[in-house]
């Protein structure tokens, strides 16, 4: 999805995967809500796309959609009362370690003791 998102620039494909999958803000407790991760996406696409010559972004993005699970690290995990943190990156191939690109995940627990995924967000 990434990759795709930095092909064409568009990131609606995400938008629409944060909506079914990230929490809203809702249960009475402070959540950041979906919007935040769709936000933080859409800049990130953007801000990668401006810094880069648009050959430099077609064959970048090219990379990261060739990148399988296998090639996927888990990097670190937090977990506390009320919630939980893990992060993963992946380093596209023929890309150094700079480029790699980092996911973070961070469930927060509801009063019903469900924990629901809040934000997502990529460095």
């Amino acid at each position: 999805m990434y990759g795709a998102s930095l092909g064409d620039g568009k990131t609606k494909a995400f938008k629409t995967y944060a909506i079914k999958h990230l929490a809203s803000k809702k249960d009475g407790r402070y959540m950041l809500g979906y919007g935040y991760s769709v936000e933080n996406y859409n800049d990130k696409v953007k801000r990668t796309r401006k810094a880069n010559t648009k050959k430099d972004t077609a064959n970048y993005s090219k990379a990261v959609k060739k990148v399988t699970t296998s090639k996927v690290e888990y990097n670190d995990y937090s977990v506390r009362k009320g919630f939980a943190n893990f992060s993963f990156s992946f380093q596209p191939k023929n890309y150094s370690p700079m480029n790699a690109v980092t996911v973070y995940l961070h469930f927060t627990q509801l009063k019903n003791g469900k924990y629901v995924l809040e934000p997502i967000n990529y460095y």
